[in-house]
């Protein structure tokens, strides 16, 4: 959450946590703001410490352009990313994703159908033509952006 505060990210509601009471909780919210848009933050984690699922959810994408820079938004994303030690992701709208990473090319080419993009280790070497194309690199935390 430090990173993301350096962005600009402020909580605005105390955070909800399910757990112990020791170490990680296991499940945990957060709403937060980010740049005027309300922003929801959300994770699973396992007991041993090691996380399963994190979210970052924003307004549509026709509320976000409005207010942020595509360069602000994919640094976001990838602070988020790198935060959480995400090995893949995906940019949903409402649909579940695998939480287990495609185990070859096919796998994640048939994952993008799915989405709206897909968050993609920078290793795949996975052929996106014609389904879509690689957008942009995500510095921190080695992720490849995979757009429909």
């Amino acid at each position: 959450m430090v990173d993301l505060g350096r962005l600009g990210l402020l909580p605005t509601e105390r955070f909800r946590s399910l757990g112990s009471g020791r170490g990680r909780p296991l499940l945990h919210s957060q709403e937060a703001q980010w740049r005027g848009l309300p922003v929801h933050l959300e994770s699973l984690v396992l007991s041993s410490g090691g996380v399963v699922e994190a979210a970052l959810a924003l307004p549509g994408m026709d509320e976000v352009v409005e207010q942020v820079d595509e360069t602000c938004f994919w640094e976001l994303i990838d602070t988020f990313a790198a935060a959480v030690d995400a090995a893949h992701g995906a940019l949903v709208d409402g649909e579940p994703l695998e939480l287990e990473p495609a185990a070859d090319g096919p796998g994640w080419r048939r994952r993008l159908g799915d989405h709206v993009g897909l968050l993609v280790p920078d290793s795949t070497g996975t052929d996106w033509g014609p389904l879509g194309a690689v957008y942009t690199s995500l510095p921190v935390s080695r992720l490849t952006v995979v757009l429909r």
